[in-house]
């Protein structure tokens, strides 16, 4: 595959980018704002986690899953898994998170760009935990197909923004003040999510985060309110997927799932 120089440029800002932070943040990464929420108190987290709990025995590709703590819980319930980040300091954190849970038999690193997949085995699952919309989604998603097996699992959790007038207030204020944000990620939009979905059979979308976007969540956990926000993120899940569907273009977040 021959990547154009404008490619390669976004490629190693990113690279650059997430290498610092986590060689900054090596000691403390989980106690940091972001991944507080989203590692402990997103409803994300609960319904992702409850798709992938009852998986066993399969081959798991994660792809720029950072310090892959997912992975690594997938691994604990006798998976076997290929993280694959684009961050040496990310990928030596995972392998090292790896043989502190006693599974680095079962947990392959990777360093790599992920829109370069390629791998001679096929796996059970592909999984991309909040990274596609760091990456060019018209790439990755076909070459993610083509190493699954068939009737294999594609699932992804993503920020999305599907209105202009949001589009717009997400330019001009910050989410928030310790907001991780690179300059080359874009939340996925109606097309990108059209394009993923029609990429797998049986696609399936859920919203999240409109009412807990971080914005919101932040303001919260500064008044120690983090307790209501589970609640608060099944309130949000009702509304946007069942009860009044018009208002998922206002959500933050999707996981969307399909199969090969």
């Amino acid at each position: 595959m021959i990547i154009e120089s404008g490619a390669r440029d976004r490629v190693a800002r990113e690279r650059e980018f997430w290498d610092r932070l986590y060689f900054e943040r090596a000691e403390c990464h989980e106690e940091t704002f972001a991944e507080r929420y989203v590692n402990k108190l997103a409803y994300s987290r609960r319904i992702l986690h409850s798709k992938l709990g009852g998986l066993r025995d399969c081959k798991i590709l994660s792809i720029g899953g950072g310090v892959d703590r997912l992975g690594i819980d997938l691994a604990k319930l006798g998976n076997t898994v290929v993280s694959m980040d684009i961050s040496p300091v990310a990928v030596q954190l995972t392998r090292q998170l790896a043989r502190e849970c006693d599974v680095v038999e079962r947990v392959e690193t990777v360093v790599g760009n992920c829109e370069e997949i390629c791998f001679k085995k096929t796996f059970d699952v592909v999984l991309c935990k909040r990274s596609l919309h760091h990456m060019n989604s018209r790439v990755v998603i076909p070459a993610a197909c083509e190493v699954l097996q068939d009737g294999g699992l594609f699932l992804a959790e993503e920020p999305i923004c599907f209105l202009d007038a949001v589009r717009w207030f997400h330019r001009t204020a910050p989410f928030h003040p310790d907001r991780v944000r690179t300059i080359d990620e874009k939340e996925l939009t109606t097309e990108d999510v059209a394009f993923v979905t029609g990429c797998f059979r049986k696609p399936r979308i859920q919203f999240f985060d409109m009412l807990t976007r971080e914005s919101i969540v932040h303001v919260l956990s500064a008044f120690h309110l983090e307790s209501i926000l589970t609640l608060l993120g099944r309130v949000d899940y009702l509304l946007t997927n069942r009860y009044f569907r018009f208002l998922r273009y206002f959500s933050s977040y999707v996981i969307i799932e399909g199969y090969k």
